[in-house]
């Protein structure tokens, strides 16, 4: 996905797992460490402006950017607009016949506060 960020500026994204729209200017998206930087982040389509809301937590030698293996599932919009996604720590180790499951399940706010397991 490449974007352009004003001033035509243009950044790509790589290794997108996932997009979905919070609301007609905000979209939601997570990303693979396999290519890309792993996260997720949003897009504000009004101002251009693209921010991570959670950030990987295992860097390692093999991926400096971050390890973590993000999958976006949904949004629960409302007051607040709640991102539900699956995440993994390390992307070489996920059992992917497992990962669907509500162990890797998490949730975090629109903000990117009250990051958790999801209920």
């Amino acid at each position: 996905m490449i974007l352009t960020t004003g001033k035509n500026v243009r950044s790509s994204v790589n290794d997108v797992t996932g997009m979905i729209w919070a609301s007609d200017k905000t979209l939601v998206y997570t990303t693979s460490p396999i290519y890309g930087k792993p996260g997720v982040y949003i897009i504000d389509c009004n101002s251009n402006h693209m921010k991570r809301i959670v950030s990987p937590w295992t860097i390692t030698k093999a991926y400096p950017n971050g390890a973590d293996y993000f999958e976006l599932q949904s949004i629960t919009r409302g007051n607040p607009t709640v991102v539900h996604f699956y995440y993994a720590p390390d992307v070489d180790s996920v059992d992917f016949e497992k990962f669907r499951t509500p162990a890797y399940f998490f949730q975090v706010r629109l903000d990117g506060t009250d990051r958790k397991r999801a209920e």
